[in-house]
């Protein structure tokens, strides 16, 4: 007696069981999968980018661009990191940053709306997607769809339909160049006695040009003087361009490297110099977009 009692109880516990996953739609075929979390910690692109380069708005949603994206030539990279700092590098070295590294609430996501705007959010409650972070500011400009590029000079773009330029993130790939241990930025000045070196970094004199080649390689042009950094066997300073070999550098784990001399770029407490490529910190840059 006291067994078949015990026998009902779990038939009914079973029946209520069943009936609330019946009712909750388990076993529903029909029903969609419940949707997943976007963020900067999953591998989520549209299903309209096929271009790793690209990221393309689709008709009638807004574009989770998530998933990293590489340059065709494979050289650069577009990557939301676990900080909420979107970042482009060129193999293992920032080229361009939005700086917004750990001001939001993670997991972070870049959404590119509708409406054109290239948006990064955090998790916060302030709104339907969260707090925004950065924006390109380029809401309802030119016509549908939009596509976020990543060229192989590791610049950044948002073009329409039409392929008008919206927004570059490198606007005439202009950078300080400042050491990582010094933090001083190099400069050059016109004037004779104090005119090439390392300083703090403020004034217009520590602006530089970079402009690629096909290569990956580039030569750094100062925007006041117009002279280019360049590197011999027996020193370092600054010229008036001409695109010669000694003109031309690559970035290599942060390191400024010459590509005649294969001699890196040195900033510590001695100054600016250079010497064979190691391992030093003192060896390390930092080419931040200005």
């Amino acid at each position: 007696m006291k067994g078949r009692y015990v026998f009902s109880i779990v038939i009914c516990i079973l029946t209520i069981i069943i009936l609330t996953l019946w009712f909750l739609g388990y076993f529903d075929n029909n029903k969609s999968p419940a949707p997943q979390p976007i963020s900067n910690n999953e591998e989520v692109v549209a299903p309209t980018t096929i271009d790793p380069s690209l990221c393309v708005s689709k008709p009638n949603n807004p574009t989770f661009c998530n998933k990293p994206l590489k340059s065709p030539n494979e050289q650069c990279s577009l990557k939301l990191e676990s900080t909420g700092n979107l970042v482009i590098y060129n193999q293992e070295n920032k080229v361009w940053q939005t700086h917004t590294a750990n001001i939001g609430f993670f997991p972070f996501r870049t959404i590119l709306e509708l409406n054109g705007n290239f948006v990064l959010y955090d998790s916060s409650f302030n709104g339907k997607n969260g707090e925004i972070l950065w924006q390109t500011k380029t809401e309802n400009q030119g016509t549908p769809p939009y596509f976020v590029k990543l060229l192989d000079n590791c610049n950044l773009l948002l073009e329409d339909s039409s392929g008008s330029e919206l927004w570059r993130g490198i606007k005439n790939n202009q950078v300080k160049i400042k050491g990582k241990v010094s933090e001083k930025c190099i400069f050059s000045n016109l004037d004779a006695s104090n005119n090439f070196g390392q300083m703090e970094c403020s004034g217009n004199n520590i602006k530089f040009i970079t402009e690629y080649n096909s290569n990956n390689n580039f030569y750094i042009k100062n925007k006041v003087t117009n002279k280019c950094l360049y590197s011999n066997a027996t020193e370092i300073g600054h010229k008036i361009c001409g695109k010669g070999l000694d003109e031309y550098f690559v970035l290599d784990n942060e390191r400024i490297k010459n590509t005649q001399t294969n001699k890196c770029l040195i900033s510590d407490i001695n100054g600016l110099s250079q010497a064979d490529c190691n391992t030093n910190e003192n060896q390390k840059f930092i080419l931040d977009n200005i």
